[in-house]
């Protein structure tokens, strides 16, 4: 997985697959402390019953994972928080792909029948600015809603077209 963070300006960078298998370049900049504690209560509200049985099922702050019920969690979370189309909005509203920012027209465009990417990349965007909260509450984040799809780890991933090209690093 191809990551990178510039912690002084709250910037990470990372790249995601598409759902035909095109790698995506994507640059996000961390939510500010009151917008993002806002959604992180918003997110607690959506996602409340299920946020519950996944701290239940993470055995809570000390306990073991159960991973038999954490899967039908996890449905329930990511239901109830792609019920809320203007919170998926927020969260990816500091997010850039492809060097075009995710607002209106251009999400529409970017996943339309392509909604796998859309996924990871939210889940990207979660974990980077509320992962180690939901950590701290409980809810075994990383068991939960693990990174498959995230970075370039995905061998049949081709450039879109359009995309930058990487360039080859020189050593």
């Amino acid at each position: 997985m191809e990551a990178t963070e510039n912690l002084r300006t709250g910037q990470r960078s990372f790249t995601v697959a598409d759902d035909s298998g095109h790698e995506h370049a994507y640059t996000h900049t961390l939510h500010g402390a009151r917008d993002g504690f806002r959604l992180l209560l918003r997110l607690s509200k959506v996602l409340g019953p299920s946020l519950g049985e996944l701290i239940a099922a993470g055995g809570g702050m000390e306990g073991e994972v159960g991973y038999d019920r954490v899967g039908a969690a996890v449905q329930a979370a990511a239901a109830a928080l792609l019920s809320d189309q203007e919170m998926v909005e927020q969260l990816l509203r500091h997010t850039f792909r492809d060097g075009e920012r995710l607002d209106g027209h251009r999400f529409d465009l970017a996943y339309q029948a392509n909604y796998g990417e859309l996924l990871v990349a939210m889940r990207r965007v979660i974990a980077d600015n509320f992962g180690d909260a939901l950590k701290r509450l409980g809810v075994p984040f990383d068991a939960a809603v693990p990174a498959a799809g995230v970075g370039s780890d995905r061998k049949s991933a081709k450039p879109s077209p359009g995309s930058p090209k990487k360039a080859a690093s020189s050593g």
